[in-house]
């Protein structure tokens, strides 16, 4: 699952790369969670994030040749902006389900 990705990538490439990265990044989000062990509660939220993070590095890695600015771009899109709302609701979403 995930959210608010799409709006994230368009913003941090142009707009006639976006939906080649876009669909990079579902094919590494998908690759990455068949091979992970599925969690419970919290866990699975933080697997997640995890994996949004690491399907984000390889889709745009092409974009970036800088290894820093890349690192930063993708902090941005997960902790800056309109995702920040959806994550805390998901983290929190997570927490009760767990109890």
């Amino acid at each position: 699952m995930y959210f608010r990705i799409k709006p994230a990538i368009r913003s941090t490439v142009s707009n006639d790369k976006s939906p080649i990265t876009i669909k990079k990044f579902k094919e590494q989000y998908h690759e990455i969670d068949a091979r992970t062990k599925k969690e419970k509660g919290i866990m699975a939220f933080h697997r997640m994030f995890l994996i949004i993070g690491l399907a984000l590095y390889k889709a745009l890695n092409d974009e970036f040749h800088n290894q820093e600015e890349l690192i930063e771009k993708i902090h941005e899109i997960l902790w800056k902006g309109h995702m920040i709302t959806m994550i805390r609701f998901s983290a929190f979403s997570a927490t009760i389900r767990a109890e």
